[in-house]
């Protein structure tokens, strides 16, 4: 019977790679999901500054966030999430991608930010939720004692806002203060519905509709298979 020696590390090296495999096409699943949310976050970012007033880029891009999946996960459960998160004073433009309705009571005028729209609000005119404002009961007058009011405080030369909550003439109820001889509006107090605009979906079918998936799953793939 004829004899022969048979190299077996090829057979070894396959065997090992039949092992890892399950592992590594999680870790580029999870590569692969990532970099998709990651790319659809900078598309976002794109489409928030292109489609609305952004007053502070930093804390906008703060705001919206990656969410990462796990290469240790199993690939039916990964999964990567892309969104704007809410804070103390801020919906995460909640209102704008589902067009729900506001839960702002108020809303800063032009004045309050120094004449132009674009700006942000003078850190003097930033009023705290629940905030204390002068208003005419507390000078012993009613409500709608708006002249009395506004005499009183400017022999006073109070210079802080103040609540008018009815509305007299041309005067509409809200918050102001005195510059000088003249009495601007600082916050109204009834926020406008904001327009709806699905920036959110809008980015994300952009970005995917450019993107050749079937290629940047190949990269995922060739990333952690040939480490």
């Amino acid at each position: 019977m004829a004899t022969f020696k048979a190299d077996l590390k090829e057979i070894v090296k396959l065997r090992l790679f039949l092992q890892n495999a399950p592992k590594k096409v999680r870790k580029a699943s999870a590569e692969f999901l990532n970099n998709l949310a990651f790319g659809s976050r900078r598309a976002a970012l794109k489409e928030l500054d292109r489609t609305m007033t952004i007053r502070s880029p930093g804390f906008i891009r703060g705001s919206v966030r990656v969410q990462k999946t796990r290469a240790g996960t199993s690939i039916v459960q990964q999964m990567s999430v892309m969104g704007s998160i809410r804070r103390a004073r801020f919906s995460g433009f909640e209102e704008q991608e589902f067009g729900t309705d506001t839960k702002r009571k108020r809303v800063q005028t032009t004045a309050a930010r120094g004449g132009k729209w674009g700006r942000r609000v003078a850190p003097r005119f930033r009023l705290k939720p629940g905030a204390k404002v002068l208003k005419p009961q507390d000078r012993k007058l009613k409500a709608n004692q708006i002249i009395p009011f506004l005499q009183i405080i400017s022999r006073e030369k109070y210079r802080k806002p103040f609540l008018l909550p009815k509305a007299h003439k041309k005067l509409q109820k809200g918050i102001f203060n005195l510059k000088g001889r003249r009495i601007q509006r600082l916050h109204a107090l009834k926020a406008k519905q904001p327009k709806t605009n699905r920036w959110h979906s809008n980015a994300v079918d952009r970005y995917l509709s450019r993107r050749r998936l079937r290629l940047e799953w190949q990269k995922s793939m060739n990333w952690v298979f040939k480490k």
